[in-house]
């Protein structure tokens, strides 16, 4: 399996991203992709109208995916999250390689954090997000549970004596 960068415009990768969420089971509808939010914004990506920066991964296992992970607004200090791991996929620890992958895309590009939202009711994908070092702030506004990924800070050299 690897994880790699979904390509806008690519027939061959939009055929695969669509099969992904035409795969979805009800609580991955109800979670991650409710009213079909996230099909669509997906569907504004890979067809070049999504007016907002964002960059996508998906974990591509032999021509199918097996999960799905993208950061939008980009252009902001700290991107929103959001990620879809397929049912035959799950606990394989590839959430966790999903969520490193956007991780060190922010490092790399001088981000200052994440932030996500879950539904309250989603506690395997809570257990997941603190594994990863997210800390959960309280509710949003919508009543989603907020989490927040802070880049760490590198420790300062020790001064000369």
């Amino acid at each position: 399996m690897t994880i790699r960068t979904l390509h806008a415009g690519d027939a061959g990768d939009k055929a695969l991203i669509e099969a992904f969420f035409d795969q979805m089971g009800f609580e991955a509808r109800a979670f991650f992709n409710h009213g079909d939010g996230n099909r669509r914004f997906m569907e504004s990506y890979m067809d070049g109208s999504c007016n907002e920066e964002s960059v996508h991964w998906i974990a591509d296992d032999g021509g199918k995916v097996a999960g799905y992970v993208f950061l939008t607004q980009c252009d902001t200090g700290i991107p929103w999250l959001g990620i879809a791991v397929a049912e035959y996929a799950k606990g394989r620890h590839l959430g966790r390689q999903l969520i490193a992958t956007a991780q060190d895309w922010c490092k790399a590009h001088g981000r200052g954090g994440i932030m996500l939202i879950t539904h309250q009711a989603n506690i395997r994908a809570q257990m997941l997000y603190s594994g990863c070092g997210f800390k959960r702030l309280g509710n949003h506004s919508s009543g989603e549970v907020l989490f927040y990924w802070r880049v760490p800070m590198p420790m300062p050299a020790p001064a000369a004596q």
